[in-house]
């Protein structure tokens, strides 16, 4: 065999490898967050369910039992967490519920991942996409839904450890505007600020008010639960 004969078997070789690998990726891009295919998605529960289950004290999370309903968010009442499962249209990776809205960070994996972050409404209907860079990690809302808290793992952040992951939390309005990153906040631990290249804040859990906050800090290989204040600008 020839040279140019064995070169051209060769590319014919890596194109029919690169074709079944893109075919691969747009079907695994299509199936979303939960693994499924397009279609194979079990219809969500019943809307009036869902509603009567909301209504009362519940609780709401990622489903992971197998199945086609893999990654959906589901509602149990608390006073049935074994019960059956209403399961809502939503996908995520992350979710987190208040009585009339939820947020939803999920991972959009093909070609090229794409992460988001969405506000659903009573219906569990996508309202608002937010702002997101990174792997999914830890969604908050404040009380009222006014404020929206994204933690996520962003990969080349952290200077003390090169090619490592660190976290990036971001405050939002509801209504889109961004009022800040974690990192941009003072950290002052024992009346001392600490201004090391390793410190890190993450995950956000809003008070009644939503006018402070606590979140975990760490530095140097301590950590801390620490307390915060939001004073928008102006």
């Amino acid at each position: 065999m020839s040279t140019r004969t064995r070169l051209a078997v060769l590319v014919a070789v890596v194109l029919v490898a690169a074709l079944g690998t893109g075919g691969y990726l747009w079907r695994a891009g299509r199936a979303g967050p939960s693994g499924g295919s397009a279609g194979a998605a079990p219809p969500a529960g019943d809307a009036d369910r869902l509603a009567a289950v909301r209504a009362q004290p519940h609780l709401v999370f990622r489903s992971t039992a197998l199945g086609d309903g893999y990654g959906r968010v589901a509602l149990v009442p608390l006073s049935r967490p074994d019960g059956p499962r209403e399961l809502t249209p939503a996908s995520c990776d992350r979710v987190y519920a208040t009585g009339s809205a939820a947020i939803c960070l999920a991972a959009r994996r093909g070609l090229v991942t794409t992460y988001t972050a969405r506000l659903l409404g009573p219906d569990w209907a996508p309202r608002r996409d937010l702002p997101l860079t990174g792997v999914p990690s830890r969604a908050r809302l404040s009380a009222d839904g006014g404020l929206v808290a994204t933690t996520t793992f962003v990969y080349g952040d952290s200077y003390a450890s090169p090619g490592r992951f660190s976290t990036r939390t971001v405050v939002s309005r509801a209504g889109g505007e961004v009022l800040g990153d974690l990192e941009r906040f003072e950290l002052v631990v024992a009346g001392r600020p600490v201004r090391a290249a390793d410190r890190n804040l993450w995950g956000v859990t809003f008070t009644a008010d939503a006018d402070r906050f606590y979140a975990t800090a760490a530095s140097g290989g301590k950590t801390w639960l620490v307390e915060g204040a939001w004073r928008p600008a102006g």
